[in-house]
């Protein structure tokens, strides 16, 4: 019994520490993965204001603003659908 109670406080140790070292998903984090799983041959940087510069080969960079797609995202799953697509079209363009 020792031995379970042991092994159960040792795995809720263990996965508390990996929680506080992994950073939370951010919104710029997310919508640069999804930018690069797009386009994987531009450069994706995250700005200090929130924002994202795309760097795009042989076409002009291009800002992301983060937080008006982050406010559509969380209005439902559709109008996030429907801001991630314009954002990619955009950024194709």
């Amino acid at each position: 019994m020792q031995s379970l109670i042991r092994t159960v406080l040792l795995t809720a140790l263990t996965v508390a520490a990996l929680f506080a070292c992994t950073e939370a998903p951010s919104w710029q984090k997310l919508l640069a993965s999804k930018i690069k799983q797009h386009y994987p041959a531009y450069t994706v940087e995250a700005m200090p204001d929130g924002a994202l510069r795309v760097l795009r080969p042989d076409k002009s960079e291009a800002l992301v603003n983060v937080e008006e797609i982050a406010q559509l995202c969380q209005r439902g799953s559709n109008d996030c659908n429907y801001a991630t697509d314009q954002m990619l079209l955009g950024l194709q363009n």
